[in-house]
């Protein structure tokens, strides 16, 4: 990447050094922006975004935001169970690499509607209880 050069040689400093979180948010994709079949991503599309964005930074830099409900532009809300399965592999720490643990975290937009909040409050509550 041009920023990651350019920090390093003028500043002596990498991408990951000046950036503190990365927050991923793609829920307003249409599902085949992913491949993904017409009820939506899942955990094997999340997987893929995740992994990529692994190549550039490290997984504790990393967090998703969930959309729990209707979606704009064309996307698809995978729903609570795929969340969760998520949430959950985001979650994996299986202590081979010091690299490699649990990602950074979550977070959920429209806490507050009416709609998509009462899901995004289940699944906050999900985070903290399992």
């Amino acid at each position: 990447m041009e920023i990651d050069k350019y920090l390093h040689e003028d500043f002596k400093q990498n991408l990951t050094d000046v950036i503190a979180m990365v927050h991923l948010m793609f829920y307003d994709q249409p599902p085949k922006d992913f491949h993904a079949g017409p009820e939506g991503p899942r955990l094997k599309e999340f997987k893929q975004i995740l992994e990529a964005a692994r190549m550039v930074f490290p997984e504790r830099q990393i967090s998703m935001v969930f959309e729990p409900g209707t979606q704009a532009n064309g996307g698809v809300w995978e729903g609570l169970n795929a969340d969760k399965d998520i949430i959950d592999w985001m979650r994996r720490d299986d202590g081979t690499d010091k690299d490699k643990g649990p990602f950074g975290g979550a977070s959920f937009w429209s806490m507050n509607d009416k709609v998509r909040g009462p899901n995004a409050q289940k699944l906050a509550e999900y985070i903290q209880t399992h």
